[in-house]
């Protein structure tokens, strides 16, 4: 009997995309306005020919508060998010710079916009696309489609600032920008992107407390090897001060407990003193 190995770039090319709506809320570029969200039938596929894409960061990211005038402790939360966060390294080895440090929002409350300065180089572009990179090595939905937010069709060049308004979620995620210029030249731009909590250090850290509860009673299992399901959101996880004693989020084949769909509440991280002794639950 042969074994089953992983498919690579086949499996990916067959697998579904993913909703760019489950990670952005909303997207806009200034001073050209705000993108609508579609289902593109080429943002896998070049209107001429793929090239390198010639976008850059212009400038470190900055977070916005929505409702600033109208709520000063977001504006003050901004303010310090700003100040003690460095988003972007310009001078980082090439292979970084890509790589930008972006606050998302809690869930259902949507406060902070992180605005994106970026560089398209000196041609024109007539059209840009932005969804999750991976997106564009499949083959589409049933339909060829990919959930996109398309601007239109417009005139862009130069610097232009990316306005993204991140939904619920934590963690790191690669975001494809997809510009086309007026000799039909396609590229897309990778923007590597960590989505950070906007809870101070000190407010996850007793949240993780509360929900991890390690009272004598749990250190006694955990030094015994046995297994305790406690639910967690990636949030949470990925703030442990206790790292040693969780092997990573669970995964399956059901999407349902893939981290790459976004759904905390029915998947359930366990732990135990031995790494091959943890298991997902769903």
């Amino acid at each position: 009997m042969s074994e089953g190995f992983n498919g690579g770039w086949l499996d990916l090319s067959e697998s579904e995309p993913v909703s760019i709506t489950e990670f952005v809320a909303s997207a806009n570029t200034s001073p050209s306005g705000s993108a609508s969200v579609v289902n593109s039938s080429n943002f896998n596929i070049p209107t001429g020919t793929w090239v390198t894409s010639p976008i850059t960061l212009n400038a470190v990211p900055t977070a916005v508060a929505i409702n600033a005038t109208t709520n000063p402790d977001q504006a003050a939360k901004v303010a310090a998010m700003n100040a003690q966060t460095l988003m972007a390294n310009l001078n980082a080895p090439p292979p970084l710079k890509n790589l930008v440090y972006l606050y998302g929002n809690q869930e259902g409350s949507l406060k902070y916009e992180m605005d994106i300065p970026l560089n398209l180089g000196a041609n024109t572009y007539n059209s840009i696309q932005v969804s999750l990179l991976d997106n564009a090595g499949t083959k589409g939905d049933e339909h060829g489609n990919i959930q996109v937010f398309d601007f239109g069709t417009g005139s862009w060049t130069g610097v232009n600032t990316l306005k993204l308004v991140f939904n619920g979620v934590i963690g790191e995620y690669k975001i494809g920008i997809r510009i086309n210029d007026t000799s039909n030249n396609t590229s897309i731009y990778y923007l590597r992107t960590v989505i950070l909590s906007t809870e101070r250090k000190t407010e996850q850290s007793s949240s993780i407390n509360r929900t991890l509860n390690l009272n004598k009673d749990i250190i006694s299992n955990l030094s015994q090897n046995k297994n305790l399901g406690l639910p967690l959101t990636r949030a949470q996880v990925a703030g442990l001060t206790l790292p040693s004693l969780c092997y990573g989020w669970c995964t399956s084949l059901d999407p349902a407990c893939d981290p790459t769909y976004g759904t905390d509440s029915v998947c359930y991280c366990y732990f135990s003193i031995d790494s091959n002794c943890w298991a997902c639950k769903h």
